[in-house]
């Protein structure tokens, strides 16, 4: 009776991770659309040649490259709190060729552990990596709508800014540039690449578009929360949210912009039993991005989140596949 249940239950897993996988059927485009050159005003960003980039904190000394805190003073919103931005540069330590670059963007907290292990995985194989922190937490419902919203623009321009740090560095190859983010972070780093030509590939974990959907169905407390400062905030119903969250979220959606992503560069990978970001908006999602390759992960928001090591070994192949690079190329001698 228990081998029985034992090769049901073995059944059932294997039958839950084969139904996960969702192939990219089409081709990836030699050029982006011509769309997604155009400017969008709302992401667009002072370029600072002197953003005053300091390295200060703790240093971790590793084989092959060194990890340093990182902070550089940009602030382009006068409401905002804070002027710093924060992260962990890994740089390596064999600068004598080129070498890819990844940003990593964190989720709605932005604690760097949970980062550290994505960023980490990356640096070991021969990524130049910038791992951010968040500058403050997101949905706050005791801050405004306009204040929320600007979070998001900040984020990009965040996003956007590590990009140039990493450019103008002689040792990384300037078209090899990549960004992940993990929850909120994957929000910021679809709409950095819908905004920014030089992001060649992009790894999602735990996220999706469709922001009104995530807003009315997310069991995330904080999302909850903040569900319940808009109602205050507006003086509406709660069964009046969802319609009226669809006029102010709509420039911060990655759904929006779609028409400017290849799927091909883009893959996905999400919980099954997600109750944070629920598997039918992550479907929903899916669709809008032109049905890019698609992972489920047997397990919630969290669970896999801590898979970080088959999410990273995934999108590593992605990478390297889009990227058109050999790993023994990169990888440390």
């Amino acid at each position: 009776m228990r081998k029985a249940l034992f090769m049901m239950a073995a059944m059932l897993f294997l039958s839950l991770c084969s139904c996960g996988t969702y192939q990219f059927q089409g081709t990836m485009k030699a050029q982006l659309p011509s769309v997604a050159k155009e400017v969008v005003p709302l992401f667009e960003y002072e370029n600072l040649p002197d953003m005053n980039i300091r390295f200060h904190g703790k240093t971790e000394k590793e084989k092959n490259y060194t990890v340093r805190e990182i902070k550089w003073t940009a602030k382009d919103f006068a409401i905002m709190k804070h002027k710093h931005m924060k992260g962990y540069f890994y740089e390596p330590v064999d600068q004598s060729k080129k070498r890819p670059a990844l940003v990593v963007l964190p989720p709605t907290g932005g604690p760097y552990e949970i980062v550290k292990d994505f960023a980490k995985y990356f640096a070991d194989r021969g990524f130049v990596v910038l791992a951010l922190r968040r500058r403050e937490a997101f949905f706050n419902p005791e801050k405004s709508e306009d204040y929320n919203a600007k979070l998001f623009r900040q984020a990009v321009i965040d996003a956007r800014r590590s990009l140039d740090y990493l450019e103008a560095l002689d040792y990384v190859d300037k078209d090899q540039l990549c960004v992940m983010g993990v929850s909120l972070g994957g929000i910021i780093t679809v709409l950095t690449m819908e905004m920014d030509t030089r992001v060649k590939a992009a790894g999602l974990i735990v996220t999706a578009g469709h922001l009104p959907d995530i807003l009315k169905t997310s069991g995330y407390r904080t999302v909850g929360a903040y569900r319940n400062g808009l109602v205050q905030q507006a003086g509406i119903k709660r069964s009046e949210l969802y319609d009226y969250s669809k006029s102010f979220l709509r420039p911060y959606d990655p759904v929006t912009y779609a028409d400017r992503l290849d799927p091909a560069r883009i893959i996905m990978i999400n919980g099954a039993m997600d109750d944070i970001i629920r598997r039918e908006v992550v479907m929903e999602t899916w669709e809008s991005y032109g049905r890019p390759q698609l992972h489920f992960v047997v397990g919630g928001h969290y669970t896999t989140i801590g898979f970080s090591k088959r999410a990273n070994k995934k999108i590593f192949r992605h990478f390297i596949n889009i990227l058109n690079l050999n790993p023994d190329n990169i990888a440390w001698k």
